[in-house]
C-alpha cells in the first residue's frame, strides 16, 4: 500500500510542482531562499497528506458503519448457521492508514520540492 500511495503522490505532486516553475523563479527573485522554497513545497506535501489520511479516515469509518448497519451474514463452509460480518473500527484500523498517507506524501514531496529548490532565478523565470 505505502508504495503504491508513494508513486501516486509522487506523480501528482511532482506536476504540480513543475507546472509552478515560474512562481518558483518569483519567490526566489523577490529574496526568498532555496530553503524556503523547499520547506513551502514540503509543507504543501504534508498538507496534501493530512487532508487525505482525514478524508481517508472520515469516509472509512462511515463505509464501515453503514457496512455493520446493514447487517449481512454468511455462513461459513462446513457450517449451517449463519455468522454476522462486521467491520471492527479502532485506533489501529484509522491510524495506521492515515499515517501511512501522510508518511507517503512528505517522502514524495521531497523530489519534486528539491528539484525546484535548485532552479536557480534565471532558469525558473526562463521556463514555460
Amino acid at each position: 500500500m505505502f508504495t503504491l500511495v508513494f508513486f501516486s503522490v509522487l506523480e501528482v505532486l511532482t506536476i504540480s510542482f513543475l507546472e509552478r516553475t515560474r512562481e518558483v523563479g518569483t519567490v526566489r527573485a523577490l529574496g526568498a531562499s532555496r530553503g524556503r522554497v523547499f520547506a513551502g513545497f514540503v509543507g504543501e506535501g504534508v498538507v496534501v497528506g493530512i487532508v487525505g489520511g482525514l478524508s481517508g479516515a472520515i469516509v472509512g469509518a462511515v463505509a464501515a458503519a453503514l457496512f455493520n448497519a446493514l447487517g449481512l451474514t454468511f455462513v461459513p463452509p462446513g457450517g449451517n448457521m449463519p455468522q454476522p460480518i462486521r467491520v471492527a473500527i479502532n485506533t489501529s484500523t484509522v491510524a495506521i492508514p492515515f499515517l501511512v498517507a501522510l508518511g507517503a506524501t512528505f517522502l514524495s514531496s521531497l523530489y519534486p520540492a528539491s528539484k525546484n529548490a535548485r532552479l536557480t532565478v534565471v532558469e525558473a523565470l526562463r521556463s514555460l
